[in-house]
């Protein structure tokens, strides 16, 4: 019963508010949803191409020390959940070393993202700084993204590591390719006809 209620005031519109952050969750959700995007994208763009080419040389160099390597380490990516990463990263690099601080932004950033005289267009901190010809900001906003894109990008590098590998494997295996190494064709050829 308490579910249908939620859900009839869901589809009016009425998302309920919030103790612990003290405000209506549908503008809570509105005004982090442009973090969690510029998070997400910034994640897929570390992921991808690490992912399909490590993926690609691990798959290529099969039980080889680089691929042991690699499903060695996308063992233990896959296997760390990410809050238990994210602690493990928090704990060396902000507490030991002191190099990556938490939150969006520092300080002084902060107190001119928060001014007039920022402007938000998209609100991606990386992007906004540079619109409003504000290197630093975007640099301090990349700088505190650091940590948790690796934390978020891992376990997906992993996954699509392994994704790949395992289809290069299967691909090299394949009729066409047995055939043109009978034939003479070098592994690495790419001065073919």
């Amino acid at each position: 019963i308490q579910y249908f209620y939620w859900l009839s005031s869901l589809v009016k519109g009425t998302w309920g508010y919030s103790p612990t952050l003290h405000e209506d969750v549908l503008s809570a959700l509105i005004r982090r949803t442009p973090i969690t995007a510029e998070l997400t994208f910034f994640s897929i763009l570390a992921f991808l191409p690490l992912g399909l080419v490590s993926g690609v040389l691990a798959g290529s160099r099969q039980n080889k020390p680089d691929d042991l390597g690699f499903r060695l380490s996308a063992f233990v990516a896959t296997s760390l959940p990410p809050f238990i990463l994210a602690l493990l990263l928090m704990a060396f690099f902000y507490v030991g070393l002191y190099w990556f601080s938490p939150g969006r932004t520092s300080a002084a950033i902060g107190v001119f993202i928060n001014s007039d005289q920022f402007r938000q267009f998209t609100g991606f901190l990386t992007i906004d700084g540079l619109l409003n010809r504000r290197p630093d900001v975007t640099i301090d906003a990349l700088r505190h993204l650091a940590m948790p894109v690796f934390t978020l990008a891992i376990a997906h590098w992993a996954t699509l590591g392994r994704i790949t590998r395992a289809t290069m494997i299967e691909e090299l295996q394949q009729d066409y390719i047995v055939v043109a190494r009978a034939r003479g064709v070098p592994r690495s050829s790419g001065d073919g006809p």
